[in-house]
């Protein structure tokens, strides 16, 4: 898959990543399905990055609503779980940690 995307981080607001104030840039890795029917994935970063003791390289995104909205919910995923297919399977090892949006670049 690997579509290339921005996040613009909103929360924390004064979240800092290699590219720069409140933005990471990454890539769609595989998407994840899911029994509530809200859209989720795995994102891949560009840049691996620190954050709450995380070396982060992969990111799960959850749709925070089940309308059409751009705001997503982002949470630390171990690298083991970067092929993962379900997310009731790994929600539990997951770490909620940034609110943002997506583009597609």
């Amino acid at each position: 898959m690997e579509k290339a995307i921005k996040i613009i981080i909103s929360e924390p607001w004064d979240f800092v990543s290699p590219e720069g104030d409140n933005k990471l840039i990454g890539s769609i890795h595989s998407l994840l399905n899911s029994t509530d029917g809200r859209e989720r994935f795995i994102i891949r970063v560009q840049v691996p990055f620190l954050y709450n003791n995380y070396i982060i390289d992969y990111l799960v995104a959850t749709k925070r609503h089940n309308e059409d909205t751009k705001q997503y919910n982002f949470h630390y995923s171990p690298n083991e779980l970067a092929n993962a297919n379900s997310f009731e399977k790994i929600k539990d090892k997951l770490d909620f940690i940034l609110i943002g949006s997506i583009d597609y670049i």
